[in-house]
């Protein structure tokens, strides 16, 4: 692949480095027409085979500019779920767009084009690969327009009209930034309350089993001061009083660091679910922000799609403030949440450690 792999600056990279390096910019050359590389040990430069026969590739400070537009060779590969994500932040890295585009479905690989320039550690846009075409697009759906590390990224297909124009299920069946300080603990509770109204607020509660066995009780406040339509629909589910709910059902999805999703009573596999106003409901505001551990949220499949499928927050998801309702938060058994977080797997986030279902729910 494309290698910045014969440093002639005082620090020279391994070669374990460049070899890895060049792997990860493999598919951009081969959009390029690169058939193959090699590495000259003499001059510690990988050569693009078939092409570039004498002249070292992709030694940015050496002056060495690759004959082809990384960006244009991308964007016209032929994988139709290659996303285009740019106004990205100095900041942000590879590790951040995967725990950012994770919860949309299994990702391929991600690719952040170095900026030779400047000491940026990209030049501001990357690419992001789903496995599958629907969870792609919901990538865009959900993503364009988002917020990361301060910035309103853009999110599109990297192949013009790769995309279809609509897709099903919800969103996480298809991160928060994981940060390295995040708390292992129960964390503060986060006073969301505004006042005396929130005295009214109803508070509820899910317990979860792990392989059929009960193991802990989590308390929600939720805030039918702000979003009352939203709060009494997860009440009504949590009490089972229309007929259906959440008793019995799967935690269907969990990624360590950013969320637990539940709540689809229907099938388990984030594919279905209803609400207690029928099929799915309207959005009713996005007055609170998913700015802490332990926010209750709804899933949606784009806007105006609610359902029953919920999530809580491992951490700050301040990217999906003004796409997904908030409306509650944990006020008693973070511990529990932290347990079955840690039986999440961010590499297969459909399939948890142990089979966790919510064995009880209703009224505190």
């Amino acid at each position: 692949g494309w290698a910045s792999a014969g440093n002639t600056g005082p620090s020279p990279l391994s070669l374990a480095n460049e070899i890895a390096y060049a792997q990860k910019f493999k598919c951009a050359a081969a959009a390029a027409g690169y058939e193959y590389f090699y590495f000259e040990a003499k001059n510690a430069q990988w050569k693009a085979g078939a092409v570039l026969s004498e002249q070292s590739f992709g030694i940015f400070n050496a002056g060495f500019t690759p004959k082809f537009d990384f960006e244009a060779s991308m964007m016209d590969a032929p994988n139709k779920c290659m996303l285009f994500v740019s106004g990205l932040d100095p900041e942000v890295s590879e590790q951040t767009l995967h725990a950012a585009f994770i919860p949309f479905g299994d990702i391929v690989q991600i690719t952040l084009p170095p900026d030779p320039s400047s000491s940026n550690r990209h030049r501001g846009f990357g690419f992001v690969e789903f496995e599958d075409e629907g969870d792609a697009l919901e990538a865009i759906d959900n993503m364009h327009d988002a917020e990361l590390f301060g910035r309103t990224i853009a999110v599109r297909a990297a192949r013009a009209g790769a995309l279809g124009k609509s897709s099903n299920g919800t969103i996480f069946n298809q991160d928060s930034w994981l940060d390295k300080n995040m708390p292992t603990g129960q964390p503060k509770d986060v006073d969301m309350s505004s006042g005396p109204a929130a005295v009214a607020n109803p508070r509820v509660f899910i317990e979860f089993a792990v392989d059929g066995q009960a193991s802990g009780r989590v308390e929600l406040e939720l805030r039918k001061d702000v979003a009352p339509r939203t709060a009494e629909n997860f009440c009504a589910l949590c009490t089972g009083e229309r007929g259906f709910g959440y008793k019995d059902s799967k935690v269907h999805r969990i990624v360590p660091g950013f969320m637990i999703q539940a709540g689809d009573f229907e099938r388990g596999d984030g594919k279905g679910g209803k609400s207690i106003y029928g099929e799915k409901f309207a959005d009713e505001n996005f007055e609170l922000s998913h700015d802490a551990p332990g926010i209750l949220s709804m899933a949606n499949a784009g806007p105006n799609t609610n359902g029953s499928q919920f999530f809580i927050t491992l951490d700050k998801t301040p990217w999906l403030d003004g796409k997904h309702v908030v409306f509650g938060k944990v006020v008693r058994g973070m511990d529990i949440v932290r347990m079955v977080e840690a039986l999440g797997d961010e590499n297969a986030p459909l399939n948890p450690k142990r089979a966790i279902t919510i064995c009880d729910s209703g009224i505190v």
